[in-house]
């Protein structure tokens, strides 16, 4: 039990908040596809024999569980979660919040924040706070809702849920201090009929005739809403089709620290110089 002393209001709220949800959650999960994300980034993860992993916001640890690491800590804020984790030899559990961490500097070679970023009340100060642990070898992988909308949440009987949502900029401004190495983007959000998804690809009298069958066709609405339940519990299946039209509902980014000085790569200031050379030698 690593959690801090909180001396306001709504820091209280935020953690008992938490605790019921771990307690919700547990007994009946909100995701209906998570083994299917949890799979994805498993495999951007990669080999981590030999290494220290950092679970920031692990819940019950299931996906840290599987990767083969020399030593691995789950750490999360709501204690039900940590809890229900077995007992396996090299997985540490600690209750800790995200914003105080209470890890040694240089420690950990990879460090996970799966599903947490958009929970938290101040993540600047978790990105400050890695930035002081990591080391510049350390791989910092993080998982997020992508442009997500958050108005579904206004209506849970939760007083904190998903708190902000993310896309390159907003994210960018709160990582100055890393740099991207990898990213990939996953989950096709599905939740409306494909045929709205293709109005501006489909000629107009073909859109409105499929548009009409969806709204007065006799259980048109229920089938089409039974396909897309089944190509989501399909996934990965076919992902590579679904994403042509669906934008993604996740996205995982790599981060390293970003070094203190550097320059551009000799071959890139060498192509630079040629592009203005040409232009100057066409006027």
């Amino acid at each position: 039990m690593l959690l801090p002393e909180y001396e306001d209001d709504v820091r209280r709220r935020y953690f008992d908040n938490y605790e019921r949800i771990a307690h919700d959650d547990l007994a009946h999960p909100f995701e209906p596809h998570r083994e299917y994300r949890h799979d994805v980034l498993r495999d951007f993860v990669g080999d981590v024999r030999g290494k220290r992993v950092l679970d920031i916001g692990s819940t019950d640890a299931r996906y840290l569980r599987e990767l083969d690491a020399s030593f691995r800590v789950a750490a999360d804020i709501a204690l039900p979660y940590l809890k229900v984790v077995p007992d396996i030899d090299g997985l540490a559990l600690v209750c800790a919040d995200a914003e105080y961490l209470p890890f040694r500097e240089g420690f950990f070679d990879v460090i996970l924040i799966s599903g947490v970023l958009e929970h938290i009340l101040e993540p600047e100060k978790l990105v400050a706070r890695l930035a002081s642990i990591c080391h510049p070898a350390t791989r910092v992988i993080v998982n997020i809702p992508w442009r997500e909308n958050l108005e579904s949440y206004r209506s849970l009987d939760y007083e904190f849920t998903h708190l902000r949502s993310f896309d390159s900029y907003t994210f960018a401004a709160m990582w100055t201090q890393f740099e991207l190495a990898r990213r990939l983007t996953h989950y096709p959000n599905m939740r409306e009929p494909l045929v709205f998804r293709l109005e501006e690809r489909l000629p107009l009298p073909v859109y409105n005739w499929l548009a009409e069958r969806y709204f007065f066709a006799p259980g048109a609405q229920v089938r089409e809403a039974a396909r897309r339940e089944r190509r989501l519990a399909a996934l990965p299946r076919r992902e590579w089709l679904w994403r042509r039209f669906y934008p993604p509902v996740f996205r995982i980014l790599e981060l390293r620290l970003r070094p203190e000085r550097r320059s551009l790569p000799r071959r890139l200031l060498q192509k630079a110089a040629a592009v203005v050379r040409r232009r100057r030698a066409r006027g």
